[in-house]
Protein backbone atom coordinates (compact mmCIF):
# COMPACT_ATOMS: atom_id res chain seq x y z
CA UNK A 1 0.00 0.00 0.00
CA UNK A 2 1.36 3.37 -1.02
CA UNK A 3 1.55 6.30 1.35
CA UNK A 4 -1.10 8.16 -0.64
CA UNK A 5 -3.51 5.21 -0.31
CA UNK A 6 -2.89 5.08 3.42
CA UNK A 7 -3.47 8.82 3.73
CA UNK A 8 -6.75 8.65 1.78
CA UNK A 9 -7.94 5.69 3.85
CA UNK A 10 -7.24 7.48 7.12
CA UNK A 11 -8.90 10.63 5.75
CA UNK A 12 -12.03 8.62 4.91
CA UNK A 13 -12.05 7.14 8.40
CA UNK A 14 -11.71 10.59 9.97
CA UNK A 15 -14.43 12.18 7.83
CA UNK A 16 -16.80 9.26 8.40
CA UNK A 17 -16.23 9.35 12.14
CA UNK A 18 -16.79 13.10 12.16
CA UNK A 19 -20.06 12.80 10.24
CA UNK A 20 -21.31 9.94 12.40
CA UNK A 21 -20.37 11.81 15.59
CA UNK A 22 -22.21 14.93 14.45
CA UNK A 23 -25.33 12.84 13.84
CA UNK A 24 -25.15 10.89 17.08
CA UNK A 25 -24.39 13.85 19.35
CA UNK A 26 -26.69 16.28 17.47
CA UNK A 27 -24.12 19.07 17.22
CA UNK A 28 -25.97 22.36 16.74
CA UNK A 29 -23.03 24.11 15.12
CA UNK A 30 -22.79 21.32 12.54
CA UNK A 31 -26.45 21.27 11.59
CA UNK A 32 -26.66 25.08 11.48
CA UNK A 33 -23.82 25.30 8.96
CA UNK A 34 -24.66 26.36 5.41
CA UNK A 35 -24.14 22.92 3.85
CA UNK A 36 -25.96 20.88 6.49
CA UNK A 37 -28.85 23.35 6.73
CA UNK A 38 -29.86 22.37 3.20
CA UNK A 39 -30.48 18.78 4.35
CA UNK A 40 -32.21 20.04 7.50
CA UNK A 41 -34.63 21.99 5.29
CA UNK A 42 -35.21 18.99 3.01
CA UNK A 43 -35.51 16.21 5.61
CA UNK A 44 -36.00 18.01 8.93
CA UNK A 45 -33.48 17.84 11.74
CA UNK A 46 -34.08 14.17 12.54
CA UNK A 47 -33.93 13.15 8.87
CA UNK A 48 -30.70 15.08 8.39
CA UNK A 49 -29.21 13.27 11.37
CA UNK A 50 -30.15 9.91 9.84
CA UNK A 51 -28.71 11.04 6.51
CA UNK A 52 -25.37 12.09 8.03
CA UNK A 53 -25.22 8.91 10.11
CA UNK A 54 -25.69 6.83 6.95
CA UNK A 55 -23.06 8.87 5.12
CA UNK A 56 -20.67 8.47 8.05
CA UNK A 57 -21.12 4.70 8.21
CA UNK A 58 -20.68 4.42 4.44
CA UNK A 59 -17.51 6.49 4.40
CA UNK A 60 -16.07 4.57 7.38
CA UNK A 61 -16.81 1.31 5.56
CA UNK A 62 -15.04 2.54 2.43
CA UNK A 63 -12.04 3.61 4.53
CA UNK A 64 -11.84 0.17 6.16
CA UNK A 65 -12.15 -1.58 2.80
CA UNK A 66 -9.35 0.59 1.42
CA UNK A 67 -7.13 -0.14 4.42
CA UNK A 68 -7.65 -3.88 4.13
CA UNK A 69 -6.92 -3.85 0.40
CA UNK A 70 -10.37 -4.96 -0.74
CA UNK A 71 -10.83 -1.65 -2.61
CA UNK A 72 -7.84 -0.53 -4.58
Amino acid sequence: MAIVDLFVSILFLFIGTFSLSAALFDWNWFFQSVNASLFVRWFGRRGARFFYAAVGISVITIGILMLTGVMN
